[in-house]
């Protein structure tokens, strides 16, 4: 025996996201059993009290609220799935993030099918799948010829099969498919970032060449937070030797939501600071090397795009300036041979990954 449920979905309301509630509702109606409804009701505000109220009027054995809270990791949306079960009065929380280039649709089919996740571990509501499954290839084709909508929306999603009356109320958040990435609590929120770097100096020499790393943590919409460092190689005319540059920095960076070419290319800003260490050797005559170091304070500007090659991964350009707050004299043999400049060019090439 198959029994019939009433489902009920708080939805935080906002533009453009209909398409987005029909194919959750279309998603998680394929799960339920014939003569189950799904009643959408929209909010500004959600809270376990709303959620509790509309559970207790529409007698629903389940309800669900999904929140949106905001855009993280350049773009990526999450999505709070908070579902409470009348039978055993508990709470279960999921979270669903996405990357930026999924569409509502997509998404709303995802947010559906994790609900059915939720609901399908209750024994409570579905006591025997194989009963479900068998009631479920029965009804198809007479659940196939009846014309069902969903009230509100505009959205072209194929009636699901097994559910019966489906009534929805206008609005609610789009919702995406299987390249999202669902857990039980947190989202994507650090990025490991590694880059070629190429030097070269404004108005004076100072070209090298060598690599640096970033650790980034997401702190609010389109805003990181960075630390890191990195070091190059270089020579410096006149010295007769080398310039090795180490450097550590903490910064922040400032992402626009990815939305061109299907959300994959994106564009932001970087402003680290910290300090800069120019170890300077010079081989003399005899054959001995002789060594010098400074230690300056140092700010980097970038401007940096991105191609998002999957939801983890994504390759990294930035163009920028790194700029020491002195000039560095090269002298050899008390005269001096060279001034390192206080601006140095820089263009990184690498790659970001997303945890």
């Amino acid at each position: 025996m198959t029994v019939a449920i009433v489902i009920g979905i708080l939805m935080a309301s906002g533009p453009g996201q209909a398409p987005g509630t029909a194919a959750l509702v279309a998603a998680l109606s394929e799960a339920l059993t014939p003569g189950s409804s799904i009643v959408v009701e929209d909010a500004t505000v959600i809270s376990d009290a709303d959620s509790l109220r509309l559970e207790r009027e529409l007698g629903a054995a389940a309800v669900v609220a999904v929140v949106v809270p905001g855009l993280a990791n350049a773009g990526a949306v999450t999505f709070h799935v908070r579902v409470h079960v009348a039978g055993g009065d508990r709470w279960i929380d999921r979270r669903v993030t996405f990357p930026p280039g999924d569409t509502m649709v997509e998404r709303g089919r995802t947010i559906g099918l994790t609900v059915a996740s939720i609901l399908l571990s209750e024994t409570a509501l579905f006591p025997a799948a194989q009963d479900r499954a068998q009631d479920r290839s029965q009804d198809r084709a007479q659940d196939r010829s009846q014309d069902r909508s969903i009230v509100g929306t505009d959205a072209s999603v194929e009636p699901p099969a097994p559910a019966t009356a489906v009534a929805a109320v206008p609005g609610g958040p789009g919702l995406s498919q299987h390249s999202a990435a669902v857990a039980d609590s947190g989202t994507r929120s650090y990025a490991l970032e590694l880059t070629a770097v190429q030097a070269t100096g404004v108005s004076g020499p100072a070209t090298g060449l060598g690599g640096a790393a970033h650790f980034e943590m997401a702190a609010t919409a389109g805003w990181w937070l960075r630390i890191g460092g990195g070091a190059r190689g270089g020579s410096v005319a006149g010295l007769g030797g080398n310039d090795l540059v180490a450097w550590a920095t903490i910064g922040g960076a400032w992402r626009l939501p990815a939305v061109i070419h299907g959300g994959r290319f994106g564009i932001g800003a970087c402003l680290d600071a910290g300090f800069v260490l120019h170890e300077l050797s010079h081989t003399r005559a005899a054959g001995t090397t002789a060594y010098a170091s400074r230690l300056l304070p140092q700010a980097t500007v970038l401007v940096q795009g991105s191609w998002r090659m999957s939801s983890s991964w994504t390759a990294v350009a930035a163009l920028g300036s790194e700029i020491a707050f002195g000039v560095t004299d090269v002298w050899v043999a008390s005269k001096p041979v060279a001034h390192i400049p206080v601006v140095r060019g820089l263009a990184l090439l690498g790659v970001r990954f997303g945890f």
